[in-house]
């Protein structure tokens, strides 16, 4: 699996910094303790292959069920 990089975009004016690293903890700051967890278990590659394989297995069950 490729590992998925962020560029972190900054700009100073007037020694004021604005980044969409603000934006991102403003966007965890609001997350439920659940959801936080969540976040960093996709970050997981393990965890990404095992939710992978998870939401296979309910496409193969949900097509056995249609036939």
């Amino acid at each position: 699996m490729a590992t998925e990089k962020k560029c972190i975009a900054a700009s100073t004016i007037d020694g004021l910094v604005s980044s969409s690293e603000e934006a991102i903890a403003a966007k965890i700051t609001s997350m439920t303790a659940e959801e936080v967890l969540e976040a960093r278990l996709m970050l997981d590659p393990k965890f990404k292959e095992i939710a992978s394989m998870r939401q296979m297995v309910v496409r193969l069950c949900q097509e056995v069920d249609h036939h």
